[in-house]
């Protein structure tokens, strides 16, 4: 059961970073880097978010 939230917690983290760097809105793309540095940003903000839910849990 922890196991199933904790997946459920880090989909929802990167669905709410892909949403919030605007990367469903965009149809063309400009600049591969561009969107390179936004998934990322949005990865990176989905691994705070467990680890600061693990160290919550602790």
């Amino acid at each position: 059961m922890v196991d199933c939230l904790r997946i459920s917690v880090a989909t929802f983290s990167i669905l709410i970073g892909l949403y919030f760097q605007d990367l469903y809105d965009d149809l063309r793309v400009m600049s591969r880097i561009r969107v390179v540095q936004q998934f990322v940003m949005a990865v990176g903000i989905a691994f705070l978010v467990q680890a600061t839910s693990t160290y919550v849990n602790q």
